[in-house]
C-alpha cells in the first residue's frame, strides 16, 4: 500500500480571530449605587438629620415686632465606614502560556485575559454584595427582605386587571415622599420581574399607543416617571464542587438581583455623589497600595504558573434607608 502524499495530510489548527468565552454580561453595580473615592480607612459619612428641615408649625416664621426670629440649629450625625479587600486572582500555566506564544498556535491570550477575568470577578462579586445589602436591609417599606405585591405573592405577573405592578410602585413612591420628602427616581428589577410586565395586561394598555408598543426599560421608566430604570440579568453558580472543580448537580444559576428566588424589586431615590446628596446608598472605595485597583503578578512554582491577582478596598453601604422601597416574590 503506497504511502499516503504529504498534500493529503490536513494538520488541524485554530481560527485565529475567534475563540468563544462565558462571562457576566450587563452589571449594573456602579449605575445602582454610585463609587465615591475616600481617602482614608476608617472614616467616617455626615449626615445632616431631616427633623428640623422640614419642621414648620402654623405661624412658625411669623415675627412680631421686638421679638425674637425663630431659630433653628443643625443636627449632624455620622456614619462610619469601613472598606474592606476584596480580592481575585487567575493563574496562568508555563505550558499555556508556552502554546499561546508559538507563532500559527492558539488564539489565545492568557495573560490579558488573566487579569480581565480577575476584574470581572470582583465587578460580579460587587453587584452581589450591592443585591444582598439593598435585600438585607429595611427601608421606608418597614418589610425585611421587601414587601409582598398588594395582589399577594407573584402579584406582579398575573396576567389580568388584578396585576398590582402599576399602583403599588405609586403607592410607594407616595410612601418614600412622605417619609423623606423626596420622589424616588431610580428602580431596580430583576429580569424575570421585567420579562412579566411584557404580558402585563395594565402595562400593555398604557403603552399601546407609543411608537414601540412592546415594554422596554426605557417605556417603564417613562410610565412610572423615572428617570431610570435598571434591569439585573446578572446570574451565578452556587452548586457545589468536589475535589476536581467539577459541578456537582445541574441546578440552573442563580439570579444576583433575586435573592428571595422568585423576583425583588428596589425603588430608590439617587444623586450624583457630592455635597448635600441625597442617595440610597453608595460604594465607598478607599486606594489599595495607591491605586483605586491595584494589579500585581507572581510566580507559584509549585504549579509552574504565573498568577495575577487584582485588589480593590470597598465598602458598600446604604446612607438614607427612608429614600427606598423595595419588594419581594414579585413573581410565584
Amino acid at each position: 500500500m503506497p504511502s499516503p502524499s504529504v498534500s493529503l495530510i490536513q494538520v488541524p489548527v485554530s481560527i485565529q480571530n475567534l475563540t468563544i468565552q462565558y462571562k457576566p454580561r450587563d452589571l449594573i453595580g456602579e449605575q445602582a449605587w454610585p463609587i465615591v473615592p475616600v481617602p482614608a480607612p476608617q472614616i467616617k459619612v455626615l449626615k445632616y438629620t431631616k427633623a428640623n428641615l422640614f419642621r414648620l408649625q402654623d405661624g412658625d416664621l411669623f415675627r412680631n415686632e421686638g421679638s425674637e426670629t425663630k431659630r433653628f440649629s443643625f443636627d449632624i450625625q455620622t456614619q462610619s465606614l469601613n472598606p474592606k479587600q476584596i480580592s481575585s486572582e487567575w493563574a496562568v500555566t508555563d505550558e499555556l502560556l508556552d502554546v499561546a506564544s508559538m507563532p500559527g498556535q492558539l488564539p489565545l491570550q492568557p495573560l490579558i485575559d488573566a487579569v480581565q477575568h480577575a476584574v470581572t470577578k470582583i465587578d460580579q462579586f460587587k453587584e452581589y454584595q450591592i443585591a444582598n445589602t439593598i435585600y438585607g436591609n429595611v427601608w421606608a417599606d418597614s418589610t425585611a427582605g421587601g414587601t409582598t405585591p398588594s395582589a399577594g405573592s407573584g402579584g406582579w405577573a398575573l396576567d389580568s386587571s388584578a396585576n398590582s405592578f402599576i399602583p403599588d410602585v405609586f403607592n410607594a413612591k407616595n410612601v418614600i415622599r412622605t417619609t423623606s420628602g423626596v420622589l424616588p427616581n431610580v428602580m431596580i428589577m430583576d429580569y424575570e420581574s421585567f420579562i412579566a410586565q411584557q404580558n402585563n395586561p395594565n402595562v400593555s394598555d398604557k403603552i399601546k399607543y407609543t411608537q414601540l408598543s412592546i415594554t422596554t426599560a426605557g417605556l417603564l421608566a417613562e410610565l412610572l416617571q423615572l428617570d431610570e430604570m435598571l434591569i439585573g440579568r446578572d446570574v451565578i453558580d452556587t452548586s457545589n464542587r468536589n475535589v476536581f472543580n467539577e459541578n456537582i448537580g445541574t441546578t440552573p444559576m442563580t439570579s444576583v438581583w433575586s435573592p428571595s428566588g422568585h423576583g425583588n424589586c428596589f425603588l430608590y431615590h439617587r444623586e450624583p455623589a457630592g455635597l448635600r446628596a441625597l442617595s440610597a446608598g453608595f460604594q465607598f472605595r478607599l486606594p489599595y497600595m495607591g491605586s483605586l485597583r491595584f494589579v500585581r503578578g507572581y510566580r507559584d512554582e509549585k504549579v509552574r504558573s504565573t498568577v495575577y491577582q487584582v485588589t480593590e478596598q470597598i465598602d458598600i453601604s446604604p446612607v438614607a434607608l427612608d429614600v427606598g422601597y423595595a419588594w419581594s416574590r414579585t413573581y410565584s
